[in-house]
């Protein structure tokens, strides 16, 4: 079977905002890598290129945007919503974007699904196993 023409349903990008929201909240080594992954849009389509994939639909991984407060939380699920955006735009037909939402804060979280479906013509919606240590049950 070959690969050409596959999208990839898990494809994790790291804008700047999230590199710098991660170290600066002492999460510098996200799930047990020894640094925080580089990340671009032109790397990550060089590497599909290499493999065979047409699309990758992005998300960020854990931690998520989750990283002290609620506050905190909107306004980096907000960011990264639109550092995803840009990447869809500046490379079309290469991503699409699972919207980050701030969870635990469920009305802000419905409030960036509907921010994401109107505004910025997301794909889906990437709910993490956990959020600070709780299940989403």
């Amino acid at each position: 079977m070959s690969a050409a023409g596959a999208v990839d349903v898990h494809a994790h990008y790291l804008p700047e905002g999230y590199r710098a929201a991660l170290v600066a909240t002492g999460h510098g080594q996200p799930d047990g890598f020894p640094q925080i992954p580089a990340w671009s849009a032109e790397e990550h389509v060089a590497a599909m290129d290499r493999l065979g994939i047409a699309t990758s639909l992005l998300s960020i991984s854990s931690p998520g945007v989750f990283l002290t407060d609620d506050a905190a939380a909107r306004d980096l699920a907000r960011e990264v919503n639109e550092a995803g955006r840009r990447a869809v735009v500046d490379h079309p037909g290469r991503f699409g974007l699972l919207a980050s939402l701030p969870l635990p804060d469920i009305d802000a979280a419905i409030a960036e699904i509907a921010r994401g479906c109107k505004q910025l013509d997301v794909d889906g919606v990437a709910v993490l196993t956990n959020v600070g240590g709780t299940l989403p049950g």
